[in-house]
């Protein structure tokens, strides 16, 4: 078997790129600095959308392998369920170094409080004409930055449900081009799942 082989055919991350791509589109027309986070627009109304959406498709997912029997319908159980088996999950930071922008966009789940960026996913979906103003650049770079750190967990722990021996290369290609983590990413051409850091030191191995 070609040891770069990739049984997990992963869309997910395919669908991961082409929201970033369209996020990095955007800061053709809004400047990705401080000063403009609370820009809002139909275009950061659509990343907002999708990029969460596809959110609660995964983190479901991500929800079933670490605790298969365990209630995973909404965002309140993904935290119980993730938090009490990878503790540091919330900790990870995303960079953004083409814009020297950093975000850790489950922080708020350290502190007990419910994610700015979700809830104003809800609101947008719900009630646009009352809560557009929350379709900001700020929420969209932090959901999209929230789905590429899912991935990150989602993907390691699948790998380690289907090769608990860790003898097939699995890779996610192409790599992000706006998106890094300058900590727990190698500079490399490709992310390898099993290379790469994470805040807890250890890997769950999907025992409930």
């Amino acid at each position: 078997m070609n040891q770069n082989f990739n049984p997990l055919n992963p869309p997910y991350w395919q669908y991961f790129l082409a929201m970033e791509d369209d996020l990095s589109r955007a800061s053709r027309f809004v400047e990705f600095v401080t000063e403009n986070l609370g820009v809002y627009s139909l275009e950061f109304a659509r990343l907002l959308l999708s990029s969460s959406s596809e959110i609660d498709v995964i983190a479901k997912e991500f929800c079933k392998l670490l605790s298969s029997n365990s209630k995973c319908d909404d965002i309140n159980d993904y935290q119980t369920i993730i938090l009490k088996h990878y503790p540091m999950f919330a900790t990870f930071e995303v960079n953004i170094p083409r814009f020297s922008l950093n975000a850790k966009p489950w922080d708020e789940w350290n502190r007990g409080s419910n994610l700015t960026w979700w809830k104003a996913y809800n609101n947008v979906k719900h009630e646009r004409s009352k809560y557009y103003n929350e379709a900001t650049l700020g929420n969209s770079i932090d959901s999209v930055a929230a789905l590429f750190t899912l991935l990150l967990y989602y993907y390691r722990q699948l790998q380690h449900h289907i090769d608990k021996s860790g003898r097939i290369e699995i890779f996610l290609n192409p790599p992000p081009k706006l998106f890094s983590s300058l900590k727990y990413l190698y500079s490399d051409k490709s992310i390898r799942i099993s290379a790469f850091d994470l805040p807890d030191k250890y890997l769950y191995t999907g025992t409930p």
